[in-house]
């Protein structure tokens, strides 16, 4: 199993972008990406048909994070200036999750929600799992 797995909802808009966002940046292709809907995910357990696992989760180190804790460490990778943003870590967690379960609850209606997820190009697709 590679390490620094970026899980992610394949039909939401927001995550979809946030993938977009983290591979313009992460140009040593630290970040391995897989949809929560993949067989990989399913095999991890991390998302059956009818629930809501969340919007991302980062597998690192053998160990799996989830919402807010998740996207901090996810930035704490990414090159200057958003390893700052790790700095949010002081905030007590069940702020940050509150917030970050706000964005998850609403990301459909907010930013929309696709048909099937998305299909990486060939220039990215060495990237993603599965």
């Amino acid at each position: 199993m590679p390490d620094n797995i970026i899980f992610f909802d394949g039909v939401c808009n927001l995550c979809n972008r946030l993938v977009i966002f983290i591979i313009q940046r992460d140009h040593h292709h630290i970040f391995k990406f897989a949809p929560l809907q993949s067989s990989i995910a399913t095999e991890m357990g991390l998302f059956q048909k009818g629930t809501n696992s969340g919007s991302i989760l980062f597998y690192s180190n053998h160990q799996l994070y989830q919402k807010s804790i998740a996207i901090l460490r996810i930035c704490r990778l990414l090159p200057f200036p958003w390893p700052l943003l790790f700095g949010f870590i002081i905030v007590p967690r069940f702020i940050r999750d509150s917030v970050y379960n706000f964005v998850a609850r609403n990301r459909y209606n907010s930013f929309g929600k696709k048909r099937q997820c998305m299909v990486p190009s060939k220039d990215i697709e060495d990237r993603f799992l599965n």
